[in-house]
């Protein structure tokens, strides 16, 4: 009982180690990308914790496809995860969703108005 939890705790450090620079990488992408993309601090932080996801999925399929160091794609994947949550954030700033949501109403309530007679 003893021996297969530490045999477990031992492959989960393992495992660890292994993506442990796939999450540096992300982690240096993102902080690369934060000082470039110009927005509040808790949104730029946000971002950053975005970018160690995508760096440990996406650098671990990029270096599989496509081959070479899976730091270096854990970087970009990083830096690419913080632009485009920055863009992410433009678009829902930019939809104006106040105004969108009053069409709609406005839009529901006109069909119903007409259709009782």
């Amino acid at each position: 009982m003893i021996l297969d939890t530490l045999h477990d705790v031992w492959h989960a450090v393992w495992a660890w180690l292994i993506a442990t620079p796939r999450f540096l990488a992300g982690i240096a992408g993102g902080i690369v990308a934060m000082y470039l993309v110009k927005d509040t601090f808790p949104r730029r932080l946000f971002m950053v914790f975005g970018a160690i996801p995508s760096s440990y999925y996406g650098g671990d399929f990029l270096t599989t496809m496509f081959g070479g160091n899976e730091g270096l794609w854990g970087f970009l994947c990083g830096m690419f995860a913080t632009a485009l949550a920055k863009r992410i954030f433009v678009a829902i700033e930019n939809l104006d969703a106040g105004s969108l949501l009053g069409r709609v109403i406005d839009t529901a309530f006109s069909v119903f108005k007409g259709g009782s007679k």
